[in-house]
């Protein structure tokens, strides 16, 4: 049987946008193998992106 990890990550859009610290760390993530499985507006910040992350394990 598969198992997978999950996490949430809030990133701020305009950092996405201009390679800022946000666009480094989703970078990073993404060579750790995450995947993104969705992206949702967070309704705290409307600068922000919220974005669920899931990865294989073992």
């Amino acid at each position: 049987m598969r198992q997978y990890q999950f996490q949430v990550v809030f990133l701020d859009r305009l950092d996405l946008r201009t390679n800022g610290p946000d666009f480094d760390r989703l970078n990073a993530l993404g060579g750790e193998g995450w995947h993104i499985v969705h992206i949702k507006d967070d309704p705290k910040n409307e600068r922000h992106l919220a974005v669920f992350l899931e990865r294989e394990i073992g």
